[in-house]
């Protein structure tokens, strides 16, 4: 659901500030074209972009884009999407895989 609501903000402002969304380094995910699913299939999300459907950000609203989930929502997070600076700095937000 968060980052359907990130997604539409993106694609929005994608859309109506064409030129100044170009300044951001925000772009279109080219694994999934942008839907944030894999291979088209809505119960996968992009590995890519995390269900985000754009890549090229870390920052938003004041905090920083939670790295393990990308903004999706997971316990790293509280399933907000998005952590604190001193989170992110200590990169308390990457989950290890083994």
């Amino acid at each position: 659901m968060r980052s359907n609501k990130i997604f539409q903000t993106i694609k929005n402002f994608e859309t109506l500030f064409y030129d100044e969304f170009q300044k951001t380094g925000i772009v279109r995910c080219g694994h999934c074209r942008s839907t944030g699913f894999q291979h088209n299939n809505i119960n996968e999300l992009c590995v890519e972009c995390g269900g985000m459907g754009y890549t090229g950000f870390k920052k938003l609203a004041g905090e920083f884009i939670c790295r393990t989930c990308n903004g999706y929502g997971c316990m790293l997070c509280n399933n907000k999407g998005t952590v604190d600076w001193i989170t992110h700095a200590n990169n308390s937000d990457i989950m290890e895989t083994k």
